[in-house]
C-alpha cells in the first residue's frame, strides 16, 4: 500500500512496512522513521489524500439540488417540513444497496434507470430521485405534487 510522509517540508507517497501504532519502517534511502532509528529523524506517516477505496470512508449520502427542494417549500409552505425531514434522513444514510433505501422507506416505488419515487406528506408530494450507489449521491430529479407527477416520466426525468 502506497502512505505518505512528510520528509522536510515535502509531502511525498512512499511504501513501507508499518507498525500497529502507524510508524513506518522506510524502503526507500531515508533509512528507519519512527523512533529516531536509521538516520535518526523520526516522522509520522499519514493515509493517503485520495484512497483507492471508493466510499469506504464516505458512510454518509450526499445530496445533489437542495435548492430544488427549497424553491418547492417556497412555493408550497405546508410541504417544508417533511422535505426538510427527507433531506435530514437521507443525508444520514448509507445506502449501498435498493434494498437499503426500501428498509428507510418502504413505500418507496423503484422504477427504471435507479430512479426512486418517494411519497412525501402522506402521498400529498412525490420526490423522484437518482441514486449512484457506488459514489453514495442521490441526484432529486423532481419535486411536486401528485398531480404534477401523473404528467412526467420518471424513468427518464
Amino acid at each position: 500500500m502506497v502512505w505518505q510522509t512528510i520528509v522536510g517540508d515535502e509531502l511525498i507517497a512512499i511504501k513501507g512496512v508499518f507498525c500497529s501504532r502507524g510508524w513506518r519502517l522506510c524502503t526507500c534511502r531515508c533509512g528507519f522513521l519512527g523512533d529516531g532509528g536509521g538516520n535518526g529523524r523520526a516522522r509520522r506517516t499519514f493515509p493517503p489524500l485520495a484512497p483507492k477505496l471508493g466510499t469506504a470512508y464516505n458512510t454518509h449520502m450526499r445530496i445533489i439540488a437542495r435548492k430544488t427542494l427549497k424553491e418547492f417549500w417556497e412555493i408550497h409552505s405546508d410541504a417544508e417540513q417533511p422535505h426538510r425531514s427527507w433531506f435530514a434522513k437521507a443525508s444520514q444514510a448509507n445506502w449501498q444497496t435498493p434494498a437499503d433505501v426500501e428498509m428507510d422507506y418502504r413505500h418507496a416505488s423503484f422504477v427504471a434507470n435507479n430512479r426512486i419515487v418517494f411519497n412525501i406528506k402522506g402521498n400529498d408530494y412525490r420526490l423522484v430521485a437518482a441514486i449512484k450507489y457506488e459514489y453514495s449521491v442521490v441526484y432529486i430529479r423532481f419535486v411536486g405534487t401528485h398531480q404534477a407527477y401523473d404528467r412526467i416520466d420518471a424513468t427518464t426525468i
